[in-house]
């Protein structure tokens, strides 16, 4: 009997500052999540197995291009390893379908990579009902598998086979680098020969990082500012000294005094963000008033829930004029929002219909002549009229993590994009759908 058992692995990783020639380099820091495959490796290319039952195990060392991108190419190699099974007697492997490569159990498939790659994800296919383990390596470069010193990253986990046909969870095998930095993954299996004693490598499915930018979808016209996690520059985990502005206006955030950040991988995606610890901020110079629109995004989570406005905000600029602030804070029980326009009793609340705890959303605030607009992850959720049409009355000072009172936001912000016009519907769903995709939201 047939069953499918899925091995979940969660990457750690080893310091590292140097390739090896001395120059720097970044290490190999790894995610439980996110994996965006472009690509996968068809078992079809391979060469045809050996006969069945060979005098002697012919080693497998193939070379086959990583379909769905251009250039990419994999050298496939599995040793010969004889094994106790009658069925399976010298299996080295055998092409089940394009997708489906099985291989002798206490064996070890390797993948190098001539270029370098993000991730790699598989779902592992078992036979019988004994217990079977598997481990993941990755590594920089195909010189140091097999090394003595401790690879790169290297994770285990061990399952125990079901004994009906059916996969045992949802979501596949897969290792993944905040950096395009892996050149070459091993996958060993080890299991007892006595029970049919082999196993499937299915759907491998790779990260490349050739695909297209889904960003360049992201309408230009109007923006003033877009604060990207994956633009800082943090590779060590030290002090964020900017969030450079990707809107090519200039309107990159420094830090307030004393303040420091982290930018760890988070969300299901494990897309970079940056982490508020509720005593920092950052502040930039952009000017709001002047203009009748304005649309903000916000990808952001928040770790302590805010039930009043105006308090702990995650974007905000001060008063220049009585009523001028402008906030965003979108919190676990709420979303605050507010245009600065001067205008009294200008205060929008959205309730949400259930607490969202520390999970991530997009938030979009948009102000349109008369009328301030809410969606949250793409669905409308507030529409109030009745406001006055000119911004006025704001500072030019923008404060993120931080709100007008001084108090400080607590959780992390993966992008923030600002318009100085109200987006139609469709850009808007670009925008929405960009950031949902990118930060695992759905």
């Amino acid at each position: 009997m047939k069953t499918h058992l899925l091995l979940i692995f969660i990457g750690m990783a080893a310091s590292g500052l140097t390739n090896g020639q001395g120059t720097l380099s970044l290490p190999l820091r790894f995610c439980p999540a996110g994996l965006q495959p472009d690509a996968y490796l068809d078992w079809q290319k391979l060469p045809p197995p050996p006969p069945p039952n060979p005098p002697s195990v012919v080693p497998l060392n193939a070379v086959i291009p990583v379909s769905g991108v251009t250039g990419l190419n994999v050298t496939v190699q599995i040793p010969g390893v004889p094994i106790s099974s009658p069925r399976f007697l010298f299996l080295t492997y055998g092409i089940d379908s394009s997708l489906d490569l099985e291989v002798a159990a206490n064996n070890t498939v390797t993948l190098i990579f001539d270029k370098p790659v993000k991730g790699v994800s598989a779902w592992i296919g078992t036979f019988g009902r004994l217990q079977r383990s598997a481990t993941i390596s990755a590594y920089r470069s195909p010189t140091s598998i097999g090394a003595a010193s401790p690879p790169d990253a290297e994770v285990t986990t061990a399952a125990l086979d079901s004994p009906s046909p059916g996969d045992l969870a949802t979501v596949p095998l897969q290792i993944r680098s905040e950096a395009m930095n892996i050149e070459a993954v091993t996958i060993q299996f080890n299991g007892s020969n006595f029970e049919y004693g082999s196993f499937v490598l299915r759907n491998v499915r790779v990260e490349t990082g050739s695909a297209p930018d889904p960003a360049n979808s992201v309408p230009k016209n109007g923006l003033r500012q877009w604060l990207r996690a994956d633009n800082v520059y943090n590779p060590y985990r030290g002090p964020v000294n900017t969030w450079p502005d990707a809107s090519a206006n200039g309107a990159d955030a420094t830090p307030i005094p004393g303040s420091a950040f982290l930018t760890p991988p988070d969300g299901p995606y494990c897309s970079p963000v940056v982490q508020f610890n509720g005593s920092s901020a950052m502040t930039a110079n952009l000017p709001i008033d002047g203009g009748t629109e304005m649309t903000i995004f916000m990808v952001a989570s928040a770790e302590q829930d805010v039930i009043a406005p105006g308090a702990k905000d995650a974007l905000s600029w001060g008063e220049a004029a009585p009523n001028g602030v402008t906030f965003l804070t979108p919190s676990q029980t709420h979303v605050f929002f507010r245009f600065g326009t001067t205008q009294a009793n200008n205060q929008p609340v959205y309730l949400r219909p259930n607490s969202i705890a520390g999970d991530y959303s997009v938030t979009t605030a948009m102000h349109r002549d008369s009328v301030d607009y809410l969606w949250v992850n793409g669905l409308p959720v507030l529409k109030q009229g009745g406001k006055l049409a000119r911004l006025s009355g704001s500072t030019s000072i923008e404060s993120i993590g931080m709100g007008p009172s001084g108090s400080f936001f607590t959780g992390n912000i993966g992008e923030i994009l600002i318009y100085d016009r109200a987006l139609t519907d469709t850009e808007r769903d670009e925008v929405e759908h960009y950031l949902m995709k990118k930060f695992g939201i759905f």
